[in-house]
Formats: C-alpha cells, sequence, structure tokens
C-alpha cells in the first residue's frame, strides 16, 4: 500500500479491526488515538467533563471517505 495515497483498494473487504489498523497506519496514529477510534464508551459523566446539561450519551458508527484530493501536510 503505498502510504501517501487515500486509495485503499479491497478496504470495504477488511474486518473492522483490520479498517483500523490500516487507518492507524496510514495517519500515523499512536496508541491513545488507535484506542479513541477503537470506540471506547464515553460515561455520561466524561461526557458532563465535555458540555454543559448531558443527559445521556449517543453513539455514532464513525466511518473513512476515502480518495478525497487535496494537501495532506
Amino acid at each position: 500500500m503505498d502510504d501517501s495515497s487515500s486509495r485503499l483498494p479491497g478496504f470495504y473487504d477488511l474486518s473492522v479491526d483490520e479498517r483500523l489498523e490500516t487507518v492507524a497506519r496510514w495517519a500515523g496514529l499512536d496508541g491513545a488515538e488507535r484506542a479513541a477510534l477503537a470506540g471506547n464508551d464515553l460515561t455520561p459523566a466524561q461526557a458532563d467533563q465535555m458540555i454543559e446539561n448531558v443527559v445521556g450519551v449517543h453513539t455514532l458508527p464513525l466511518g473513512v471517505a476515502r480518495q478525497l484530493l487535496g494537501e495532506r501536510p
């Protein structure tokens, strides 16, 4: 795989863990950043430290948009 390209042929065929590893390697994520993407549950107490008036937490899936054009730092 060309690490400078956003082309990820067969990405959809990978398991969730394999996709996460691919993205982490491509983006140069450290262990803590990778763990954050892995879906550690956010508790209401943690959310209460992030925003006002927390009443609960709602989890949404996170995906990757591939093959976008643009400059990469």
